[in-house]
């Protein structure tokens, strides 16, 4: 909201999204990250998952896939696994669109699993 000159207030509105999806995605680790806790074990118990926002997921090409993640699981090039329906898909975050204060909107692509 924005205050105008002639006393009223201004509202711009701000579509992020038709069709958002709140979800939970696993972090995957990589065979070099440090840590004691493997791959194998994350995916068996559940470890390193992360609520997050798609709001497009670049399938209609109306807007390129982008999701808001919390800040501190951002970290460019990132892949998180995305258990829907059957198999796993993997994404992996691209570049920063926007910060807030406690998110990061950033694009995002999807890769087939260990690339």
């Amino acid at each position: 909201m924005h205050p105008r000159p002639d006393g009223g207030l201004q509202a711009d509105i701000v579509v992020l999204s038709r069709a958002p999806r709140a979800i939970e995605l696993r972090e995957v680790i990589g065979q070099w990250d440090d840590g004691a806790v493997t791959e194998a074990a994350a995916r068996q118990f559940g470890a390193g998952g992360v609520k997050v926002v798609i709001l497009a997921d670049g399938g209609d090409g109306a807007q390129p896939a982008n999701l808001l993640v919390p800040s501190d699981h951002w970290s460019a090039g990132r892949v998180y696994e995305l258990q829907e329906a059957g198999a796993p898909r993997h994404l992996r975050g691209a570049q920063v669109v926007r910060h807030g204060e406690d998110f990061v909107r950033v694009t995002f692509e999807w890769v087939t699993p260990g690339a």
